[in-house]
């Protein structure tokens, strides 16, 4: 009926898979920015509905496939510089995007850090980079830098718990 035009079984697709939809944006946890979500998917959705082909696959499977995909992809796209925190009803309680952080007091949590300290602190953490490729880069043993790791990690916390 779809192919033909029909317009009130597109209405009901859409009536009946946006409920999908929004379940599995809620099972994602991605309810931060439902709307926009939910417009991506419905998308989705049509797309599915265009190149759905007859007989092979059921098409809430062929549908099912494409949504999960793509809410995978936004999950890895959206979350990977956001920390959000969800209570038990999956409610944002803090997004890391918005939340105003508290500014610490002017110290020099870095005194006392070596240089070599300080360039693996910065290739490791900040621009995380794995070990085995600081290690390379640098042609330093991976025992050496899990120390100076450990070491600075030691130095910055009493840095930060003296002041």
């Amino acid at each position: 009926m779809i192919e033909e035009g029909d317009d009130d079984a597109l209405s009901i697709i859409y009536n009946k898979y946006t409920i999908l939809i929004s379940k599995k944006i809620r099972d994602f946890h991605l309810t931060y920015e439902f709307d926009d979500i939910l417009q991506e998917c419905l998308i989705v959705l049509d797309k599915s509905i265009k190149h759905y082909n007859n007989g092979v696959i059921p098409f809430y499977t062929f549908f099912y496939k494409n949504l999960l995909n793509k809410l995978s992809s936004i999950k890895k796209t959206k979350s990977k510089n956001r920390n959000i925190i969800y209570d038990e009803k999956n409610i944002v309680l803090m997004d890391s995007a918005t939340y105003n952080y508290p500014t610490l007091p002017d110290i020099d949590i870095f005194s006392g850090l070596s240089d070599l300290d300080k360039q693996l602190i910065n290739f490791r953490y900040l621009k995380k980079w794995s070990v085995s490729r600081i290690s390379k880069e640098f042609k330093i043993n991976i025992n050496t830098i899990y120390y100076h790791l450990r070491n600075a990690k030691n130095i910055i916390k009493k840095n930060i718990t003296s002041s």
